[in-house]
């Protein structure tokens, strides 16, 4: 019996650096393409930073780091948003400006904690852009919890 192939990017630990990207293309609406904004995020990090990320992923701290070194390159700036558990919804019913969120997994859309950009939060759906099993719209309902110190609003100023 012949193995089936893995998904690519369940190897690699690499959705905090994707949503990054992600979420600097989001917020200057360009055409330019991710693999040149994401190729300039990988030249302002150590090449040590970066083995580590693909091996353990990323923590807020280090996704604020990165954030921190490259941002401002691309005139966008960042803010982290607090939400209590109660008024997660209410007070993210209206995305202006994609927001990275930490996810823990519990429903195995993504296979466990994830990083991943909201783009836009409807009153049945929470619509993402992500590349990871070409997601782009959660029920409200099954959208993975929040980790709820983990929510960055990337902007222009």
């Amino acid at each position: 019996m012949r193995p089936n192939p893995e998904i690519q990017g369940t190897l690699d630990c690499l959705c905090g650096l994707y949503a990054i990207t992600n979420a600097y293309k989001l917020a200057l609406n360009t055409e330019d393409s991710e693999a040149d904004i994401f190729r300039f995020i990988l030249a302002k990090i150590s090449s040590k930073k970066v083995v580590h990320y693909i091996e353990f992923g990323m923590t807020i701290h280090e996704v604020l780091k990165v954030l921190k070194k490259t941002a401002k390159s691309f005139g966008l700036d960042y803010e982290t948003v607090i939400c209590d558990r109660v008024g997660r919804f209410r007070k993210l019913s209206i995305v202006q400006s994609p927001l990275i969120v930490g996810v823990e997994d519990n429903n195995n859309l993504w296979g466990g904690g994830h990083w991943t950009v909201i783009r836009k939060i409807t009153p049945k759906k929470i619509k993402v852009q992500d590349s990871s099993l070409r997601i782009s719209e959660v029920s409200r309902r099954k959208f993975p919890e929040f980790d709820m110190d983990e929510i960055i609003r990337v902007y222009k100023p």
